[in-house]
């Protein structure tokens, strides 16, 4: 580097020659470091490992592959490509690591994206899962037998946006963010996963909107009386003085 420039400046190089001079070195010596690397290998992971970083055994893995439907190599609009083995992932800057990960996520909404936003879509949410969570819940100390999940809203802060920032400034968080709305099971599965809102909007409104009450009534209702509970049923009575 000091050689470098040091023949730029004996020769009477402008200052937009050295900028460039400094930045080509430390854009070399970035991509000798990332390609000193060991590709990544699974295989090198213990089973705990894998579970800790991936939250998936690795058994699993390749059949999260099929059923998303993720192609063999990943194409980022940003042209960055990468195995669906991961084997180069660790190598690539945090801008493509980001690109890959947009992507992929992309992928999979399309693919399967409908079954985080109608619980009518999930088939396997019936009767007999109802009555497990519920019994799960009332034997972890739950006040009625019948609650089978949970309604929560979370909010995921956001750069100060250039327009509309009132719109998704929170007052409760005291910061700018998106808001989004999950009803989760005992197990920890989501069952429904709505948004993003501004961040501006309450939890209530966005319950409203999001048509998730509906579907919990359509879903949990059976023809002979029999009728699960959530959360947010339990409390309508409220939720309609609350907003009337």
């Amino acid at each position: 580097m000091d050689e470098i420039l040091e023949a730029v400046i004996v020769g009477g190089a402008g200052d937009d020659d050295i900028e460039l001079a400094i930045l080509h070195n430390v854009i070399i010596d970035r991509e000798e470091i990332w390609n000193e690397r060991a590709p990544f290998d699974i295989n090198t992971l213990t089973d705990e490992e894998v579970v800790l970083n991936f939250r998936f055994r690795r058994e699993d893995l390749p059949r999260l592959l099929y059923v998303f439907h993720i192609p063999n190599v990943i194409v980022t609009d940003t042209r960055n490509r990468i195995d669906a083995d991961l084997k180069t992932f660790f190598n690539l800057s945090s801008q493509s690591i980001s690109q890959i990960i947009k992507t992929t996520i992309n992928i999979m909404l399309r693919e399967k994206g409908n079954l985080l936003d109608d619980l009518n879509n999930l088939t396997w949410l019936n009767r007999e899962k109802m009555r497990v969570y519920a019994e799960a819940i009332h034997n972890k100390g739950g006040a009625i037998d019948n609650c089978w999940g949970f309604i929560d809203g979370t909010a995921r802060g956001i750069c100060r946006p250039s327009i509309a920032q009132e719109e998704y400034y929170s007052g409760h968080k005291k910061y700018h963010c998106l808001k989004y709305q999950s009803a989760i099971c005992p197990d920890g599965i989501i069952a429904s996963f709505i948004g993003a809102y501004p961040g501006r909007r309450h939890d209530a409104a966005i319950l409203r909107e999001s048509n998730l009450y509906n579907q919990l009534e359509q879903k949990a209702v059976f023809g002979d009386n029999d009728k699960f509970e959530h959360p947010t049923t339990c409390q309508f009575t409220i939720y309609n003085l609350i907003n009337r």
